[in-house]
């Protein structure tokens, strides 16, 4: 089988830069040197950059932060033209990495007193996501790059500044899809506080590249933000599992994703289901709104047997109808946040609440009407209380 080229990065973090020179020659000799770069991250932000780049809670002062130093430090990228792939022993257990860059890595930290003051990416995901993190720049871009006299660059790091270096990041790094109202996105976010719901199979690498942060402590809660040009923009991002719709339903969502106005979409068909599960399961009742783009959506795909009069027990059969074709499952979300029509589900089957989903219910209907009796106790308007 034939080896295909892969590119890698290497880091000398500020405290090994006293080798700098002994390092730089070796990788010269072994691999192709396609690019240098020194990375200034700000001192303010080092220890939230330091967790971006190894995808882990690293808070300021951490002890990877002390012993590498958190000045400027050095990055280069190398072109492995023939890696080999072997077992080794690493930080997270024995497993398959690039042998040539694993091997190298040991080598320059045995050089540097076998601390940990050289990082390098051993396999491919890894080097895709931290050369983007650091640069800006994709794998792919690298493949045709040439080596040879290079220039040192200088980086603060990559940043996300619009809408389009958001997806630009995800394009070049995440496999995913923006779910719905992508119409909006044509030419970016012009609400106050505007939105972006997602699906992915690696949650932790696309918040890691963007440099999302969560919303909300709640394991199951899927929202996110980030500041873009001064607006707060929130990601909702489904993953996987999380039973935001089946797996088999998700992973085909994925795998039939289309390339449309510099994102990825769900196909058309795949675009209209899950917005008919989302706007009838997800929805505590179907709006007029969704009602309206749903058939203005089933008309423009000329679906088979679709009726504009179907009530949401109809419209609820004909999604079943599909989804049995697909083998798709019905499936409660994880995330308690997102609501779950058990009453409209219930019309047309037999389906088990999860006990955990009921308590909260129970919890909720309890505060609401310990609410609505203060709010009487002390004569204020409880109309908005009344339906408990």
């Amino acid at each position: 089988m034939l080896n295909i080229a892969e590119i890698h990065l290497f880091i000398i973090w500020e405290k090994g830069l006293h080798k700098q020179q002994e390092i730089e020659a070796k990788l010269i000799e072994s691999f192709e040197l396609l690019d240098v770069y020194r990375v200034n991250w700000p001192r303010e932000r080092f220890a939230r950059e330091l967790s971006r780049f190894y995808g882990e809670n690293l808070p300021p002062n951490s002890h990877k932060e002390r012993h590498c130093g958190s000045g400027s430090f050095m990055c280069y990228v190398v072109r492995d033209s023939t890696p080999n792939y072997a077992l080794r022993q690493t930080s997270k257990g024995l497993r398959l990495v690039n042998a040539n860059i694993f091997d190298k890595k040991a080598l320059f930290r045995k050089m540097t007193n076998h601390g940990h003051l050289i990082h390098a990416s051993d396999n491919l995901v890894e080097s895709k996501t931290q050369l983007y993190i650091l640069t800006g720049r994709t794998h792919d871009s690298y493949r045709e790059s040439i080596g040879g006299n290079l220039t040192l660059k200088e980086t603060a790091g990559f940043a996300v500044n619009s809408i389009g270096d958001l997806f630009d990041a995800l394009n070049a790094t995440q496999n995913y899809v923006v779910l719905r109202n992508y119409e909006q996105l044509k030419d970016g976010l012009m609400e106050d506080h505007p939105d972006i719901d997602l699906l992915t199979d690696d949650l932790s690498s696309l918040v890691r590249v963007l440099g999302a942060k969560k919303r909300f402590n709640d394991l199951n809660s899927v929202q996110y933000h980030l500041a873009i040009n001064g607006k707060d923009v929130s990601l909702d991002v489904r993953n996987i599992g999380d039973g935001y719709y089946c797996d088999h339903w998700q992973r085909r969502i994925l795998l039939t994703r289309t390339f449309r106005d510099n994102f990825y979409i769900p196909d058309d068909t795949e675009a209209f289901f899950t917005l008919l599960y989302h706007a009838l399961l997800h929805k505590k009742q179907l709006s007029d709104d969704y009602l309206q783009r749903i058939h203005n959506f089933a008309l423009a795909l000329k679906l088979d047997g679709f009726k504009n009069q179907w009530t949401e027990r109809d419209l609820l059969t004909y999604l079943l109808q599909y989804m049995d074709s697909k083998n798709y499952q019905l499936v409660e979300p994880k995330d308690l946040g997102v609501f779950w029509n058990d009453l409209l589900i219930n019309s047309c089957l037999q389906f088990n609440t999860s006990s955990l989903r009921l308590a909260k219910l129970r919890k909720t209907a309890l505060a609401r009407k310990f609410r609505y009796k203060l709010k009487k106790l002390l004569g204020l308007n409880v109309e908005k209380y009344k339906k408990i």
